[in-house]
């Protein structure tokens, strides 16, 4: 079990690693293609990101040519079974809401991302419920140790 340990938290899928994937350009392509599939407009795309929307547009317009069913199936193919999971809040004209994610741990890959009004625990099952309704049956999820 230690060996096991030491390979998640040193190797090549440690959580400074799989943060890495969203620092930077590509990074934030990512979440704004996150965000856009999930009805975020392109204005509210562009204040999370801290960018013009117009700037969020030229993101998602490159991946406009990308085959995003084959993509996700490939995902769910290599799915690892190891769900990593997180929530920001943030706020959308004054009011809190949170942003949930989760990653393939193994991959780093988003699996699914919800904008929730709450983090109690209604919200956390409500996520997971839809996470298992994607496809996906974690056999392990990794939190920050949020209680909820």
């Amino acid at each position: 079990m230690a060996v096991l340990a030491d390979a998640l938290l040193q190797g090549e899928v440690s959580p400074s690693k799989l943060a890495q994937r969203w620092e930077g350009a590509t990074g934030a392509v990512r979440l704004a293609f996150l965000l856009s599939d999930h009805g975020l407009s392109l204005e509210g795309i562009g204040r999370f990101c801290g960018v013009h929307k117009t700037t969020g547009m030229r993101w998602l317009s490159s991946l406009a040519q990308v085959n995003w069913q084959g993509a996700v199936q490939q995902g769910t193919r290599f799915f690892s079974g190891t769900v990593a999971v997180d929530e920001k809040w943030i706020t959308i004209a004054g009011v809190w809401w949170y942003l949930f994610v989760a990653v393939d741990h193994v991959s780093g890959l988003p699996l699914h991302v919800a904008l929730l009004p709450s983090n109690a625990t209604p919200s956390c099952a409500l996520f997971l419920v839809q996470l298992k309704a994607l496809g996906y049956r974690p056999k392990v999820i990794i939190t920050d140790g949020w209680d909820a």
